[in-house]
């Protein structure tokens, strides 16, 4: 007769959590390798993954060039916030206010 319970390894395998900005942790290791090897000299024996990508950076186009570095720093970096800053009809400070139905005991 079979035997039930758990068996050791089984089910799916956990997935590795992407950070908040939608980027995994590979993807960051992969931009830093890439980043690393454009800026040394080329190699003889240099992947096409990198050889490939080195086209794009030392492109004769300035914007190539920009755009290609920017994709790869914000890949590795994550890309930069943008300061906004929310003021109300009199440039004064907004006011917030919360409301729930929760009972506060009285402080």
């Amino acid at each position: 007769m079979a035997r039930g319970g758990s068996r050791p390894n089984s089910g799916p395998k956990p997935k590795p959590k992407p950070a908040l900005d939608g980027r995994t942790s590979a993807d960051r290791e992969a931009a830093a390798r890439l980043i690393e090897a454009l800026n040394e000299p080329p190699e003889k024996n240099e992947s096409c993954e990198v050889a490939g990508w080195r086209v794009l950076w030392e492109a004769q186009d300035l914007r190539v060039r920009l755009d290609t570095r920017k994709y790869l720093y914000d890949k590795r970096d994550g890309k930069a916030t943008q300061r906004t800053e929310i003021t109300s009809k009199d440039n004064g400070p907004v006011k917030i206010v919360f409301s729930t139905n929760l009972q506060l005991p009285d402080a």
